[in-house]
C-alpha cells in the first residue's frame, strides 16, 4: 500500500522530471526508495534521473531484483550494455546477474522481507532475452533509440522527429518556443528601450520648438528612429573602441560620449538591414518551430492509443 507521504514526494519527482531538473527529481526519488525500498518508479526514475552509469545500473538492477520482467529495466540496462565495448550483450551479463541473486536469496523469507523476488524460473531469462520492441507499440520491433530518454522505437515512431520519441520532441519544442522567446527580447528590448527615450526627448523638443501638431508628432518619430539605432550601431562600433581605455572618469566621459553620437550616426544607416535581417531570422525561426510543434502534434494523436494497432 502506497503511503500518502510517498505519493507526495512521488508525484512532486515526476512533475522535476517533467520539468527536466534532474537534481530536484533525484533528491525526490531518494525520498521515496527510503520510504519504500521496493518501489519500481522511483527506481526507473533515479536511473534515468542520475547522470553516472555505474549509480544507473545500481537502481536498474534493484528494479530487476523487484520485477524481473520489466521491459523499461531491460531496454535500459540493454542500452548501458550497448556502450561498454568490453561486454559483446546483454545476455550473459543478465544471465550472471541472475544467477548470482538466486544464489544469494537461500532464504526466501528474507528475501520477502527485503522486497526481492527471486526464484530459478528459467522463464525469467527466456523474457530478459526478448527481441527488443517499440515503447509505443510493443508488436513492431525497435530499430532506434531516443537519444534523450532511452526509449526504443519502431520505424514509424523515429521518422519525422529526427530520431526522438513523442514525448522528448514535445519538451524540445517547448524548450526552443522558450529560447526563441528570450532571444526576441534579449535583442529587441535595447532597440525598443532607446527609440522610447528618443521619442520622449522628441517629444519635448518639438514642444518647444514647434507650433504645428504634425511637426512636433514628426520630430517625435524622427527622434525615436534615430535613437532605436543606438543598439545596433554600439554594437557596431564595438571593436573600433575595443582598444581605447580612459584613466579618469572625464576621460571616461567622452570615451562613451564619443562613442555614443558615432553609434547613433552608424545606427541610423545600418538600422534598416539590421532590423529586417533580425526580423527575417526570428520569422523563419519561428516558422520552422510551428512546422515542428504540428508534426509532434500529428504523431501524438497516431499514438493517441498508446498500445493500439501500429
Amino acid at each position: 500500500m502506497v503511503s500518502s507521504k510517498e505519493k507526495i514526494l512521488l508525484d512532486r519527482a515526476v512533475k522535476a522530471v517533467k520539468r527536466g531538473d534532474k537534481r530536484e527529481a533525484v533528491s525526490l526519488f531518494k525520498g521515496v526508495v527510503n520510504l519504500n525500498p521496493t518501489n519500481v518508479q522511483a527506481w526507473l526514475g533515479l536511473a534515468w534521473a542520475l547522470d553516472k552509469e555505474r549509480e544507473k545500473r545500481f537502481c536498474l538492477r534493484r528494479v530487476l531484483e523487484i520485477d524481473p520482467n520489466n521491459r523499461y529495466a531491460i531496454k535500459m540496462l540493454q542500452s548501458l550494455e550497448e556502450k561498454d565495448k568490453s561486454i559483446p550483450n546483454i545476455s550473459g551479463r543478465v544471465n550472471n546477474y541472475l544467477a548470482e541473486e538466486h544464489s544469494r536469496s537461500v532464504n526466501v523469507g528474507r528475501d520477502m522481507h527485503r522486497g526481492v523476488i527471486v526464484t530459478g524460473n528459467h522463464n525469467k531469462v527466456e523474457n530478459l532475452q526478448e527481441a527488443v520492441t517499440c515503447f509505443y507499440h510493443p508488436q513492431e520491433p525497435a530499430v532506434g533509440q531516443c537519444p534523450r530518454c532511452g526509449k526504443f522505437l519502431c520505424k514509424r515512431c523515429t521518422e519525422g522527429l529526427g530520431g526522438l520519441c513523442v514525448d522528448c520532441g514535445a519538451g524540445v519544442v517547448e524548450e526552443e518556443k522558450e529560447r526563441l522567446k528570450k532571444d526576441i527580447i534579449k535583442t529587441f528590448m535595447p532597440i525598443v528601450i532607446f527609440a522610447l527615450i528618443g521619442a520622449v526627448l522628441g517629444a519635448v523638443i518639438g514642444y518647444n520648438q514647434y507650433e504645428s501638431l504634425g511637426e512636433r508628432i514628426f520630430n517625435t518619430l524622427l527622434f525615436a528612429y534615430m535613437f532605436a539605432g543606438v543598439p545596433i550601431g554600439w554594437k557596431g562600433v564595438g571593436l573600433v573602441f575595443k582598444g581605447v581605455k580612459a584613466t579618469s572618469f572625464e576621460g571616461l566621459y567622452w570615451l562613451y560620449a564619443i562613442r555614443f553620437m558615432v553609434a547613433l550616426i552608424v545606427g541610423l544607416f545600418l538600422q534598416p538591414f539590421v532590423s529586417g535581417y533580425l526580423i527575417i531570422k526570428f520569422w523563419r525561426r519561428f516558422k520552422a518551430l510551428s512546422r515542428q510543434k504540428q508534426r509532434v502534434q500529428q504523431v501524438q494523436m497516431m499514438l493517441s492509443q498508446r498500445f493500439g494497432k501500429a
